[in-house]
């Protein structure tokens, strides 16, 4: 007598028992249906769209600032923590829901795009934020658009309802710059403020210092490839700020005959620091004093 296949359509298992496989047989016993496993309540036999679809309300709720969009197709299935519903494609592996049911009714996702929810974005700010949006469960074609990760971002930030500082994003409140939405009280706090700080001092003094061929040298090893007028005018500063102080007269290693002369920018109350330090000493002979002083 040739062995009998299982009744079960689709499995051709050896019968073991009421004309099911072991697996079926098993599965009778202990659920009371051989086509209900304790593992995988879903019923063998389904195809990838049948076991997808019916995870789908599509009687879900309608976008209130966009009706043209129709209801949401809200997923019943398991959830990511994030709100978002995944489906089991094959043994696990698991992918979101919306880009399933967008694949399956419209096509491959582009390269290098992402799938943004209208129906959240076109909301205003009307829906839960963050992890408890619920459209995040869309999976409605309709809703979802294909864009770059940049334009998704400015869309989540545009639906936004207020500001970081709570500014609530209404028509009187509103600016649009290039594309981008701001909150127009924020902007004139920032403007006042602006107004009223007081200016920088940003006007500067120049300082010479007149080094010879060797000194520069000098001044070269030490500052290990620093500009030199920085270099010069971080170590007198410093030179200063301790009260350095010398003799008027010759600098030292005599006079100076091949110049290279350095130019050295600095605020008048950095000048007024160095003249109180140099006493009647000239400002570039303390300086260049100062300078050797540090590279030695």
């Amino acid at each position: 007598m040739a062995n009998r296949t299982c009744s079960i359509e689709g499995c051709d298992g050896k019968v073991v028992g009421r004309g099911w496989c072991k697996r079926h047989y098993y599965a009778w016993k202990r659920n009371g249906d051989p086509t209900i496993f304790k593992r995988s309540p879903t019923p063998l036999g389904l195809t990838f769209e049948q076991r997808f679809w019916m995870k789908v309300d599509k009687n879900g709720p309608v976008p209130e600032y966009a009706p043209q969009l129709g209801p949401c197709w809200m997923w019943t299935g398991t959830l990511t923590p994030r709100n978002y519903g995944y489906f089991g494609v094959s043994a696990g592996k698991n992918r979101s829901a919306h880009i399933v049911s967008y694949e399956l009714l419209v096509g491959k996702v582009p390269d290098g795009l992402e799938l943004d929810h209208l129906c959240h974005t076109l909301s205003r700010g009307s829906c839960e934020r963050g992890d408890a949006c619920h459209h995040r469960r869309c999976v409605n074609p309709a809703h979802l658009e294909p864009v770059t990760g940049a334009e998704n971002s400015r869309r989540i930030i545009d639906a936004m309802p207020r500001c970081n500082k709570g500014h609530l994003f209404d028509e009187a409140n509103t600016l649009w710059y290039r594309g981008h939405r701001r909150c127009r009280a924020c902007s004139r706090d920032f403007a006042r403020a602006k107004r009223q700080a007081p200016a920088p001092d940003t006007r500067h003094i120049r300082l010479t210092v007149k080094l010879s061929e060797a000194d520069a040298a000098l001044i070269d090893a030490a500052s290990k490839g620093r500009p030199r007028s920085v270099w010069l005018r971080e170590v007198t500063l410093a030179a200063a700020a301790t009260g350095m102080s010398m003799r008027p007269g010759r600098p030292p290693n005599g006079s100076v005959q091949s110049q290279v002369a350095v130019l050295v920018l600095a605020t008048e109350d950095e000048a007024a620091l160095i003249d109180a330090a140099r006493g009647a000493t000239p400002r570039s002979t303390w300086m260049r004093t100062a300078a050797l002083a540090a590279a030695a």
